[in-house]
């Protein structure tokens, strides 16, 4: 006859709140091999176990001890039984949070942050979150385990904190504090013309900035000058400078929605002018080459007659201007002919020059000159000019097939007289044809050289009057 013996019987907690479960164990031997069967029994409370040697047991829905028994047996009538005594109550663990954002964070005035916080409940109970700013706004509901907070406009360290709470009460808190503070950057802003630059009196000039926001954030400019009349359009503006030589400063703040700004100052000077009036033109101190004469009874410079295949220079050998910086003004006269071939004003360098005359024909002779050259040419040479209608040209060392800036004009062959006005700002070329601007541009490759000054023109198997009077210089004084 076997004997058996209940070693142990134990529970995997002695006290559980009610309606709650707890694992029974019960651990016995036998000195047979006979299988033994395991009975369980309880003074309240369900237990379900399946004729084995473990149990699983609900506990009633009422406070108090409950004896829960486990009763052993073999085929052969031995047996041996234990009971454990477990506690009913109200037994509660709080939940845990186990994350919540760093300390430290920095965050702008009036931005928005999301803060997170997340908690589990020990016994499984449903929990809900709080949060309280110290100050500033929590937007959304005020339950959530992701908030986000709407920071104050005061630079300060403030606490945000998490409450977790279960259904009985228990609950958890947890705390970060978040720097306030402006990260807002300034928009960069510069100029994209040079720092310092040299201007004519009067003259109107463009002038641009490049602006960017670290933060991608809008971008507001305001220009401003010391005199002049400015016209702005957002990041470019055309100042009208002042009449006074000197040195004179333009602005343009760049500013963003938070009021962050940046500045960019730009000094023009104002140059002083040198005005040579060479509408009496004394012939010893110019050079007459080919056709080219002074016309003393009408007091015109005539370069070519109305004849055919004539090529005709003249030019100041007394005065020398900057290369770089001079304003021209002139009149001139083309016509009386059949339709050839057009005149030019040309400043010769006088370092590189070796003659004062230039190639003929479609050159109407300034092509090889050194220097540069303002063109009207009213024949059309072909694949060579760039239109068949009248034009104003420039073009650098008499390259007259190859135009570096050109616009057409209108017929300029009418037997009237017209008014040209040349100002070069290296870079800078104007060129406006009885008042109407037809050239206004930038032009790369220049070197500043000492130039006189002078006029050329050419006629081929076509012929024209080619004259010009009233020839103003005025040579530019930065200093």
């Amino acid at each position: 006859m076997g004997i058996v013996e209940i070693l142990s019987l134990s529970a995997s907690d002695s006290t559980v709140r009610i309606g709650k479960e707890i694992i029974l164990i019960c651990n016995a031997k036998t000195n047979k091999t006979d299988k033994l069967r395991y009975s369980w029994e309880s003074s309240a409370g369900t237990v379900i176990s399946g004729n084995k040697d473990s149990a699983l047991w609900t506990a009633p829905n009422k406070f108090g001890y409950y004896i829960i028994t486990c009763k052993v047996s073999d085929d052969y009538g031995s047996s041996d039984a234990e009971a454990i005594i477990i506690n009913v109550g109200q037994f509660n663990a709080p939940p845990e949070i186990y994350f919540i954002n760093d300390s430290g964070l920095q965050v702008a005035p009036n931005s928005l942050t999301n803060i997170i916080c997340e908690a589990s409940d020990p016994d499984g109970d449903e929990i809900t979150y709080s949060w309280i700013a110290e100050d500033g706004f929590i937007q959304g509901t005020n339950s959530d385990s992701i908030i986000t907070w709407n920071a104050p406009s005061l630079e300060s360290n403030y606490d945000i904190t998490c409450i977790v709470t279960d259904i009985y009460g228990a609950l958890d808190t947890a705390s970060i504090e978040l720097n306030v503070i402006d990260l807002n950057q300034a928009p960069l802003i510069s100029f994209i013309t040079e720092d310092s630059l040299q201007f004519f009196p009067s003259s109107e000039n463009i002038f641009e900035v490049s602006t960017f926001d670290p933060e991608n954030d809008d971008i507001f400019l305001n220009w401003s000058i010391q005199s002049g009349t400015l016209d702005p359009v957002y990041d470019v503006a055309n100042w009208l400078l002042p009449s006074t030589a000197g040195f004179y400063n333009i602005s343009c703040t760049a500013s963003d929605p938070s009021g962050s700004s940046n500045t960019a100052t730009l000094t023009a000077i104002v140059c002083s002018l040198t005005i040579t009036n060479m509408s009496e033109i004394n012939i010893e101190e110019w050079n007459f080459e080919g056709s080219a004469l002074w016309n003393d009874y009408e007091n015109t410079l005539e370069l070519t007659l109305v004849e055919t295949n004539q090529v005709g220079t003249a030019f100041n050998t007394i005065d020398t201007i900057s290369g770089y910086q001079a304003e021209i003004a002139f009149d001139f006269y083309i016509g009386d002919g059949s339709g050839a071939d057009g005149l030019t004003f040309t400043a010769l360098d006088v370092n590189r020059m070796t003659t004062f005359l230039g190639e003929s024909g479609g050159g109407i002779g300034y092509g090889g000159l050194p220097g540069w050259t303002i063109e009207i040419d009213t024949y059309y040479n072909g694949g060579s000019d760039p239109t068949p209608d009248d034009h104003l040209a420039f073009t650098f060392d008499g390259n007259s097939s190859e135009y570096i800036l050109w616009s057409t004009l209108p017929e300029m062959e009418d037997n009237g007289w017209h008014t040209i006005k040349i100002r070069v700002n290296a870079p800078h070329v104007y060129v406006e044809v009885n008042d109407i601007t037809y050239i206004n541009e930038e032009v790369e490759g220049w070197t500043d050289f000492n130039a006189i000054v002078g006029f050329t023109a050419g006629t081929g198997g076509a012929t024209n009057r080619h004259a010009i009077k009233n020839l103003i210089v005025s040579d530019t004084n930065c200093e």
